[in-house]
């Protein structure tokens, strides 16, 4: 049924994508109240990370950026789109025992906008947060 949503470019890109009917894997608003008033915590410098088990085969994954932190649209999305990208990277490079972040709601609480920020830094915070999880 997957394959059906596909084009051939991602196909041979490798890429996944859920159908457009199943917007059951997207985190509503509650869920997302509810994993931060009763999920586990992690805290770094940049980033405030909530977790909890969900009954999935996969992760969901939220990122939240405040205005007042970054008040440009662009950028919020920018920043979006860079931990989005991370976590993706995270996951390749875990092929092998990525099993242990299956099933978790994720929110990401962004401390800082990090356009000015270190790009190796920021990515080398996201991961040790992410190997937190593991424990």
């Amino acid at each position: 049924m997957v394959d059906e949503l596909l084009t051939d470019g991602e196909r041979m890109a490798g890429k996944e994508l859920l159908p457009k009917n199943q917007k059951d894997f997207r985190l509503k608003s509650q869920e997302i109240k509810e994993l931060i008033l009763f999920g586990e915590k992690i805290v770094s410098p940049n980033f405030i990370i909530y977790y909890k088990q969900n009954n999935l085969d996969n992760s969901r994954l939220v990122v939240s950026l405040n205005k007042k932190i970054c008040p440009k649209a662009t950028k919020r999305n920018y920043c979006r789109r860079v931990i989005k990208s991370l976590f993706n990277e995270f996951k390749q490079s875990h092929q092998n025992d990525f099993s242990f972040l299956k099933g978790y709601d994720i929110v990401v609480i962004l401390k800082q906008c990090f356009v000015k920020q270190d790009f190796p830094l920021i990515k080398k915070e996201f991961f040790n947060v992410l190997e937190k999880l593991r424990k």
